[in-house]
């Protein structure tokens, strides 16, 4: 199956970063959707409807292990696999995915695990 008709959406506080993994993703076939405020992120899930959702946890206002909660409380969410995708490191990340049982993180800066993790999460085998 073509990545074309996966959707990802990226919840990230950092206008750069945001850009420069919604280019790298698309450029890798995926329909790719941003929004850099915590806030409002529910609204925008149900709209573009992802098949993952890429969380950085350290935003502002509204952090991205409590905007899991948010997702997760509402119910046209969550069903929806999110991966949290931090500078933060590994073993913090580690924790922060056993603790909110999410699907799994990614850190940044490595677009070549990115293309990786983001491939397996969308197509376990």
């Amino acid at each position: 199956m073509g990545n074309e008709n996966k959707k990802i959406l990226i919840i990230d506080c950092d206008e750069m970063l945001l850009a420069a993994t919604k280019e790298f993703l698309k450029s890798k076939g995926y329909a790719v959707d941003t929004h850099e405020i915590a806030f409002g992120s529910t609204s925008i899930i149900n709209l573009f409807q992802p098949d993952l959702v890429l969380i950085d946890i350290n935003m502002p206002g509204l952090s991205g292990d409590k905007l899991d909660y948010l997702i997760r409380f509402a119910e046209t969410c969550r069903d929806i696999p999110i991966i949290f995708y931090s500078a933060s490191g590994e073993d913090i990340l580690k924790c922060a995915v056993t603790a909110h049982k999410v699907k799994g993180y990614i850190t940044k800066g490595s677009f070549p695990e990115l293309k990786t993790k983001v491939a397996c999460f969308l197509n376990p085998a």
